[in-house]
């Protein structure tokens, strides 16, 4: 049966005459870029699982769940009422990255820290070369790579103005 419904894009390429058309090709590509996200996806997830439940479950998961170094200052954690509220209205990353303080919850930062360094970086080169390509096409191909490096520079960091304000001094 040539039913690609599921598979819009081999739809897309699909000849007139589909005795012509070598579904081989498609699955052998299928199968290769499997292989490839298998490749780059080594992580064993059974071992780093109670490190994510701490990092996305901190004031709903049992504090005995968590790894053994973790378990007081997750018990801490949880008593801070202004933190559970934070918790809930914010975004992962920036809970823990202006909330969760090295200083009273070292432990949990640094688990934190680990936790966005594993998914985050990928995930942010991506948005960097996808800029780039933006930046530096066709009609602005007179882009200085110095220009350039400033315009990534400028959008990979994560500061607010309200951030610059306090840093300065008047």
């Amino acid at each position: 049966q040539w039913n690609f419904t599921n598979f819009s894009t081999l739809e897309m390429y699909q000849p007139e005459d589909v005795l012509v058309f070598d579904v081989l090709v498609y699955v052998q590509k299928c199968e290769d870029l499997k292989v490839q996200f298998e490749g780059i996806l080594k992580i064993d997830f059974k071992k780093i699982m109670p490190f994510l439940d701490v990092y996305t479950k901190s004031f709903s998961m049992e504090p005995g769940m968590a790894p053994g170094y973790l378990q007081l200052e997750l018990i801490d954690l949880q008593t801070n009422t202004e933190l559970k509220v934070k918790f809930g209205l914010l975004p992962l990353q920036k809970f823990y990255r202006y909330w969760i303080s090295v200083t009273n919850f070292l432990l949990l930062h640094s688990n934190a820290m680990k936790i966005l360094t594993l998914f985050g970086s990928t995930y942010r080169c991506e948005q960097l070369f996808s800029l780039m390509k933006v930046r530096k096409n066709k009609t602005t191909n007179r882009i200085l790579d110095e220009n350039l490096a400033h315009c990534l520079k400028l959008y990979s960091t994560d500061v607010t103005l309200e951030q610059m304000f306090e840093n300065m001094k008047f």
